[in-house]
């Protein structure tokens, strides 16, 4: 069996990176976590990139994964509402369960 669950999320690139490092750190601390967050958005590095969404868990639909693309463009929207994330695009991820945040 696979130790594995899905990610959904935003690969971090220079812009974003620089548009979220201005934001107050209270603001970026309390709705970008290290580690995984039932709420708000997490940040992880996989085989090397960084990436910015939220864990989904091991089984999901795709009712569900719509939602939480909505979910996580709506969050980044408020954080970042000059920078558009509408045109850049989402990726889903195979993450081990154990990957360090």
């Amino acid at each position: 069996m696979f130790d594995c669950q899905l990610f959904l999320g935003l690969p971090l690139d220079g812009e974003l990176s620089q548009e979220l490092s201005r934001l107050p750190k209270p603001v970026r601390d309390s709705f970008i976590q290290k580690e995984e967050s039932t709420l708000y958005l997490q940040q992880i590095e996989h085989e090397g990139k960084l990436y910015l969404g939220k864990a989904l868990g091991v089984l999901f639909d795709t009712e569900a994964l719509t939602s939480m693309k909505e979910h996580l463009l709506s969050v980044l929207y408020r954080l970042l509402p000059e920078v558009s994330c509408q045109s850049r695009s989402l990726v889903l991820l195979a993450i081990p369960s154990d990957l360090p945040h």
